[in-house]
């Protein structure tokens, strides 16, 4: 069964599918790969394979950007857990509580000036 692994690129931007393929392919056979951004995942045939990969390349150099190679953390199945928070925002979930008013000790804060009174 493959292995994913995180590779993170850095902020040199530079590194391409082809790149990661030709240093990634003299340790071990390259299943595939998807560039995300500044990452990118790759899927590798075992776990021996990505603790060679891991080894051999983590902070090494493609162009100029220094890799961070690394295990990617397993895919959750979404549908058996709980969400902690929805997509509605941090809020989501938690609409029985009353919301604070944002000004509530706004006229504790300033003393008035004395003789104001």
């Amino acid at each position: 069964m493959p292995v994913a692994l995180f590779i993170g690129l850095g902020p040199a931007l530079d590194v391409s599918e082809e790149d990661l393929r030709k240093t990634f392919s003299p340790i071990c056979e390259v299943v595939a790969i998807r560039m995300r951004g500044a990452c990118a995942f790759m899927d590798v045939p075992n776990d021996q394979d990505a603790n060679e990969c891991i080894a051999k390349l983590n902070g090494t150099y493609i162009n100029k950007s220094r890799l961070n190679v690394q295990l990617s953390r397993e895919k959750r199945d979404r549908r058996d857990e709980p969400r902690a928070m929805g997509r509605g925002g941090r809020d989501e979930g938690r609409r029985d509580e009353p919301r604070r008013e944002d000004n509530r000790d706004r006229g504790r804060r300033h003393a008035a000036p004395p003789g104001s009174l």
